[in-house]
């Protein structure tokens, strides 16, 4: 009867063995599914970081380039006013003489 007892107990004891063994097998495929799937998504983030980089960089040469042609726009409004003004001189100047040489 005691064999018999501890036989029992000896394969109750295997088949509770089994069974863990199933469920690690189970939970070891699903940790290794996570890390894979960590993985890939570290690699899909760096893969975002670098465009995200490679975006930055461009918007600050946008940037200079804006600077750049603002500094020109600038430049070339004040040269437009001189002559203006160069243009008004010489248009009074016209004027006047128009006039001098009427009288």
């Amino acid at each position: 009867k005691k064999i018999e007892d501890l036989e029992t107990a000896l394969a109750s004891k295997e088949m509770a063995n089994f069974e863990l063994e199933i469920k690690n097998a189970t939970l070891s495929s699903g940790v290794q599914m996570l890390e894979d799937a960590i993985r890939d998504r570290n690699e899909e983030i760096e893969s975002l970081n670098e465009t995200l980089a490679s975006q930055e960089k461009k918007n600050e040469e946008l940037e200079m380039k804006i600077v750049s042609l603002t500094s020109e726009k600038t430049a070339t409004q004040v040269m437009i006013h001189e002559r203006n003004k160069e243009i008004e001189s010489l248009n009074k100047k016209s004027s006047f003489q128009e006039k001098k040489n009427e009288e």
